[in-house]
């Protein structure tokens, strides 16, 4: 019984604030309708609208909630031609209301708020000039410890074009432990917080006419940013769907943000990461402008108020990549110290790069140029600056149509100091820089000729430049390179030791490479030259030496050029021959002083050759041979000397070729020749002993002894112990043939008046 009574009892207690709290809360309900409203109305200084279609607050949970919230401007707002912003929001949720201190005081004082689903749309009136922007006003009608966004989609559109300009879907942002009390003059906000997350699935933002770009799965906290799949594409009619971005990278990370609004926008990283970067070059599809249209005067640098610092970005891979014209693959990327002030300057302190494949394709086509750009006048681009530059273990190929023309396996290289600007873009090399140090090794270059040229190691220390392990030899056996030939022509194989050229200086002309060196030393030099005349000869004027450095269309300056203990070899064979004659020149040296090359040139000095070798490796052989370039008759003198000559040296040449020999000694043989590009005349003397000739038949190893019996007859077995001097009877040039035929003309001359 008496525990019926208790039950009663607590039931009616029960029932009794049941109902008074369902009083309550409808009393409640119907009081924040009625004032709710006027709140707004009195506390809205803006120029928008806020309706609702529903409003609720639990007393249990102290949380007041607006549903079906609308936001527009007012009726009699003044924002026509200003940024304005509309939307809708499912639902708002203020969670820990103090509601008296709402209605009594008309302060919102809660523990958080949250907006459910906002769908809102800002249109984007021209940005505001950060000079004019106002001070952040505190405020302390507000007081919350988190705002969040859930759910959101985010619009901003220009109101001139009626263009999206930004669009951001799925949106969740939580900021937490906010204090109203204070605001952020740096972020220009009208608070502060401790902790911020923001995120949304995917965003679209247009970054001008040509660009836009999307992401995906975005994260960003106070100082951190993450985003997947970051894409930047070219804005035509294209649809998104299956198109190649320009820029794609799939995990970009972004650490130590820092934030500053103050009179210019100020952005500091510590570290921006990222896994791949994949660049597309996209192919132009419409004319490009005339040069002279992006083309400005010099100007004073812009201001242009943001501020950037990066202490570092790390890429692990970067790929890149223009339609088949070039691509750049697994290239590594670290860079320290990226500054961009508000004058649009850029300074690194250092730039690295390793590993890494340049492919190139060559362009076969000719290329033109609309405009050149005169010295008063510079591109409109910022001055950067790198103070180091480094590359190492990269490859490099270069392909014309399916053929691999040239490899370099091995790149390394460092600038100091490099610079680029408006004006440094104007020259040939675009850049300028204070030192640089280069080493490339393994080179493989294929000529379109059949030749393939070879260097195991070149190295480029400022104005130093070294080769070893040089070679240019012929992809195609002996018979095969004549096989190319349309009249008879050089086939050469070249090998050098090493190569080194000093103080060197490379400038352009109008596209023209200007080239100077002060020494260019060539050692262990290991020349063969084959001249097969099975193919008809070539009956075109063959100039001298001396027109064809004058008619060079690019600019060449060596001082002075030493070839050193090297051989040098030169086969000859036509239809009849049983094998090519052979002439060679053993301990070959040569000194070349100003080797130079006419082109914008009036007057240069003479260049001179000196040569001392062993002909046939049997005889001491000098020749001083000298001319000038700009002199238009092309005057020529060479003259030389050849010492103790075994005449039977002369069988690797005479016996294959001309199948005749030679025995006896030439003491000496002494030529002094002067001429010019039609005639040339001289002095030629001999001093020779027991001198005789055999002939053989077709098969070069049979004698012809009556026709050798009457050579021995015509020619004069001896010079008595004297040197035969002579006058030569003047020579012409033929003009199909080389100046070493010219030569060979000249000492012919000589020996039928001296032997004969």
């Amino acid at each position: 019984m008496a525990f019926k009574k208790n039950f009663l009892k607590i039931s009616g207690l029960f029932l009794f604030l049941l109902v008074l709290y369902t009083l309550g809360q409808y009393a409640f309900d119907r009081f924040i309708r009625r004032e709710l409203p006027k709140i707004i109305a009195e506390k809205n200084h803006t120029p928008y609208e806020f309706t609702y279609t529903g409003i609720n607050y639990s007393l249990a949970l102290r949380k007041l909630t607006l549903e079906g919230l609308s936001i527009k401007p007012k009726k009699d707002s003044l924002i026509i031609n200003e940024t304005k912003l509309d939307g809708t929001v499912s639902s708002i949720e203020i969670q820990g209301v103090e509601i008296w201190t709402l209605l009594k005081e008309h302060r919102l004082k809660a523990n958080y708020i949250t907006l459910n689903k906002p769908t809102l749309t800002l249109w984007k009136a021209k940005r505001d000039s950060l000079q004019s922007k106002k001070s952040v006003q505190k405020t302390s009608e507000i007081d919350l410890t988190q705002i969040n966004i859930i759910q959101g989609k985010l619009q901003f559109i220009d109101r001139k074009t009626q263009q999206t300009n930004t669009s951001l879907d799925n949106v969740n942002i939580a900021i937490q432990e906010v204090k109203f009390d204070t605001t952020d003059d740096h972020q220009g906000l009208p608070f502060t917080y401790e902790k911020l997350n923001i995120q949304w699935d995917t965003m679209y933002h247009l970054i001008d006419e040509k660009r836009y770009l999307t992401t995906q799965e975005t994260k960003l906290t106070k100082h951190q940013l993450d985003i997947q799949h970051f894409k930047v594409y070219a804005n035509d009619s294209i649809t998104i769907n299956g198109r190649e971005p320009m820029l794609w990278i799939p995990d970009l990370h972004l650490t130590g943000i820092q934030l500053a609004l103050e009179d210019q926008i100020k952005l500091a990283i510590d570290e921006v990461k990222a896994t791949t970067v994949k660049l597309t070059i996209p192919s132009s599809t419409k004319e490009q402008p005339k040069t002279n249209s992006i083309i400005k005067k010099n100007t004073k640098p812009k201001n242009n108020p943001i501020e950037i610092a990066i202490h570092h970005v790390a890429i692990d891979s970067i790929e890149a990549k223009k339609d088949n014209i070039w691509a750049l693959n697994n290239l590594n990327v670290s860079l320290k110290e990226f500054r961009k002030t508000s004058t649009d300057t850029i300074h690194i302190q250092s730039l690295k790069t390793q590993g890494g494949w340049i492919q190139l394709q060559a362009n076969n086509k000719k290329k033109t140029t609309n405009a050149v750009i005169s010295n008063k006048q510079t591109l409109d681009l910022p001055d950067i600056t790198i103070d180091s530059i480094n590359t190492t273990n990269t490859r490099l190929s270069l392909r014309n149509n399916k053929k691999e023309i040239l490899e370099v396996e091995d790149i390394n290289t460092t600038f100091r100091n490099l610079t680029i600007n408006g004006l440094s873009v104007r020259k040939q090399i675009p850049f300028t820089f204070t030192s640089t140090y280069l080493k490339a090794n393994r080179i493989t270059y294929r000529t379109n000729k059949h030749y393939e040229l070879k260097i195991e190691s070149l190295i480029k220390d400022n104005q130093q430049l070294s080769l070893t392990e040089f070679s240019y030899l012929p992809t195609l056996s002996r018979q095969g390179m004549v096989k190319t030939f349309k009249y008879a022509d050089d086939i050469f194989w070249i090998k050098a030791k090493s190569v080194k050229i000093t103080d060197y200086e490379l400038n352009w002309d109008r596209g023209k490479p200007l080239f100077y060196a002060k020494k260019l030393i060539a050692n262990q030099v290991n020349a063969n030259i084959l001249r097969d005349k099975t193919p008809p000869h070539n009956m075109s004027n063959k100039p001298l030496f001396s027109k064809k450095l004058r008619d060079l269309k690019l600019g060449i300056s060596i001082d002075q050029t030493l070839i050193k203990n090297s051989l040098l070899t030169y086969e000859e064979t036509s239809p009849k021959a049983i094998a090519p004659g052979k002439l060679t020149f053993g301990q070959f040296n040569a000194t070349i002083n100003h080797l130079v090359s006419g082109y914008n040139k009036k007057q240069v000095p003479s260049t001179t050759i000196a040569v001392d070798a062993q002909f046939m490796n049997a005889a001491p052989l000098h020749v001083d041979w000298s001319f000038n370039v700009m002199n238009k008759a092309d005057n020529f003198r060479i003259k030389g000397n050849i010492k103790d000559f075994p005449a039977g040296a002369m069988q690797p040449f005479l016996q294959p070729y001309i199948k005749a020999s030679t025995e006896g000694s030439i003491d000496v043989v002494t030529f002094d020749f002067k001429g010019n590009a039609q005639s040339a005349t001289g002095n030629f003397g001999i001093k020779y002993h027991d001198l005789r000739v055999s002939l053989y038949r077709k098969n070069g190893k049979v004698k012809r002894r009556t026709l050798s019996a009457i050579g021995n007859l015509i020619i004069h077995n001896n010079s008595k112990g004297e040197v035969k001097n002579v006058a030569i009877k003047e020579v012409q040039k033929v003009e199909e043939k080389s100046f070493f035929n010219y030569l060979w003309l000249c000492i012919l001359q000589g020996l039928r008046q001296t032997i004969l």
